[in-house]
């Protein structure tokens, strides 16, 4: 049974670098990054609070969810004894050794070189999952926020992307926790569309003004530009938005994730 279970271990981890370095590499991956770094043109400060602040709310409710009975299970439980998503299961297992399990043999300066290269590839492996959120992201964002403006659409997509997560393993805790920043990316890609939707309706009413003041050239083509978007453009313009947010949250997440593990590896 031990032999099995194993065996899942290694196809699960196999399976999940796939998918992480797939989308990087050849010209799917020029054109992955030529897309990521399209939306991180779009990251800022005031973003990086907002998301932060989402993360704490939603750790903070993941911790109290995790201790009702039955909440803190998912699937990759059967296979590694932390469980949780299954990209960073196996990361987590690596990084609790058990106590005593360095061998006496191997010299200090030679367990500490083995501690650097291991964190070392954890940074190479965590850089790889920056270059996949955005477009990551965007497929979600497509997903679960595309042609959802109401409170009513925003609440059941939330609640679809939160549950979804259950697929990649997290536990029930994590996908009902996950709820919260679906929410806060349906409000931002609501926004964005009602700030977008009104710029288009001011430049139609200023361009079909009679009284509107002259405009230079360089000002009239903007103001055409703007009002001539179609709703597909109006779309993407505010999907982009919520694509941005949940990039960045993904990057917090994963970077505050990174960061407890490496540190685990030199204090064991």
């Amino acid at each position: 049974m031990g032999i099995l279970i194993t065996i899942a271990q290694i196809l699960l981890v196999c399976v999940a670098l796939y998918f992480i370095i797939k989308p990087t590499v050849g010209k799917v991956g020029e054109k992955n990054l030529e897309f990521c770094l399209k939306v991180w043109k779009h990251f800022g400060v005031a973003m990086f609070f907002q998301c932060f602040l989402v993360v704490l709310v939603t750790t903070a409710a993941f911790f109290l969810l995790r201790k009702v009975p039955g909440l803190n299970w998912g699937w990759t439980n059967l296979f590694f004894k932390g469980g949780g998503n299954i990209i960073f299961a196996p990361l987590a297992a690596l990084a609790e050794l058990p106590p005593g399990s360095k061998p006496v043999q191997i010299s200090l300066v030679m367990i500490i070189l083995l501690k650097v290269s291991i964190a070392f590839g954890f940074l190479a492996f965590f850089g790889l999952l920056v270059i996949m959120f955005p477009n990551a992201a965007w497929i979600e964002e497509e997903m679960f926020r595309k042609g959802r403006h109401t409170f009513g659409r925003i609440t059941k997509a939330s609640i679809a992307f939160g549950l979804v997560h259950l697929l990649v393993g997290v536990p029930l805790a994590a996908a009902i926790a996950l709820i919260i920043p679906g929410f806060f990316y349906g409000f931002v890609y609501a926004s964005a569309f009602e700030k977008i939707w009104g710029q288009q309706k001011r430049a139609m009413d200023y361009l079909g003004s009679q009284e509107a003041p002259p405009l230079s050239q360089r000002q009239w083509d903007e103001k055409m530009e703007v009002a001539s978007r179609s709703f597909i453009q109006m779309e993407e313009d505010a999907l982009m938005a919520s694509t941005a947010y949940h990039a960045m949250n993904n990057t917090i997440v994963v970077g505050i994730m990174f960061t407890i593990i490496v540190v685990a590896i030199f204090l064991v």
